[in-house]
């Protein structure tokens, strides 16, 4: 009998040809005592990246299988399709712009391991933006929690850092176009979540990323709003104060980037959303001050500004 693979690594790519190498190779490099795998989808990429992976295939056929979407089929059918082909015993996502630091399977395969309550499970990252700069947004967080943790703290989870049990592997039943934070939000409905306060991957940051596309308009924003609702769906309205804090945090963090990026349209669309009329009356006039005073928080918001959390 075949012994089951401990991890499947799943690799997402699109036009990743400046990054795909070196999140491959890290991946490759990995020093583990269990047997992985590594399915890497393109997405009918326009650059040089399906060569990159088509190298790396020949170079390790026994670990690369590479699937090549012959059309361009969209970021959730293609993270979908290759999670649907995972035969690990437990699954860690990659996107093919990030990369893993030394002994990140190894030791969040340990941790998975260690507590078999653990559905999902995180890490610290570091980020990188286009100047080649390091720099990390870490804050200390619980190493077990449940899905009242995304209340607290937003989306916590890198996609880049998340590993799951093969078992809660999800359909594209979401939605079309679902965001990380809905996918790490349903699955952690079947049990709780894990984080390693370590950095064992890097997240870059830089203009053609996934989440630099999302301040573009109001339709991940909108999305952020359905995960916080199912979340309060799931507990039945018990912790209706901590879902109001979390649309309030969610509603700074929309209206500072829109602030930042000119759009103050979308800056308003936000603060007039229907689910912010719930709201206590001190956090929408807050909301409010970051827009009437948009030429002052923006200058110190570009100081302060790290990477996008929700």
């Amino acid at each position: 009998m075949e012994k089951k693979l401990k991890v499947s690594v799943c690799v997402v790519t699109y036009n990743h040809e400046k990054y795909i190498r070196q999140c491959l190779q890290s991946i490759v490099d990995q020093e583990t005592d269990f047997d992985f795998e590594v399915i890497v989808g393109d997405d009918c990429s326009k650059d040089g990246t399906r060569q990159i992976v088509e190298s790396f295939f020949i170079k390790y056929p026994k670990l690369i299988k590479p699937v090549f979407h012959e059309k361009n089929i969209g970021a959730a059918k293609n993270y979908f399709k290759v999670h649907s082909l995972a035969t690990g015993e437990f699954i860690a996502h990659m996107d093919g712009d990030d990369y893993l630091l030394p002994n990140k399977l190894l030791t969040q395969a340990k941790f998975m391991d260690k507590n078999i309550e653990c559905v999902l499970s995180g890490h610290d990252m570091l980020f990188l933006n286009e100047k080649g700069s390091f720099s990390t947004n870490h804050k200390f967080l619980p190493e077990i929690s449940d899905i009242k943790s995304f209340l607290q703290y937003g989306n916590f989870l890198a996609h880049s850092s998340t590993m799951y049990r093969s078992i809660y592997k999800l359909s594209n039943t979401l939605d079309q176009e679902p965001l990380d934070f809905q996918v790490h939000v349903d699955r952690v409905k079947s049990g709780i979540v894990g984080y390693i306060n370590k950095p064992l991957g890097v997240y870059r940051v830089h203009d053609g990323g996934m989440v630099a596309s999302y301040f573009k308009s109001t339709k991940m924003f909108e999305k952020n709003i359905s995960a916080i609702l199912s979340v309060e769906r799931f507990l039945k309205g018990e912790e209706s104060e901590l879902v109001n804090k979390a649309l309030y945090l969610l509603g700074i963090i929309w209206i500072k980037n829109f602030i930042v990026l000119g759009e103050t349209k979308l800056a308003h669309k936000v603060y007039e959303h229907s689910e912010f009329k719930r709201l206590r009356i001190f956090q929408k006039i807050k909301l409010k001050l970051f827009i009437t005073f948009r030429h002052i928080v923006k200058p110190i918001y570009l100081i302060k500004r790290g990477v996008f959390k929700w």
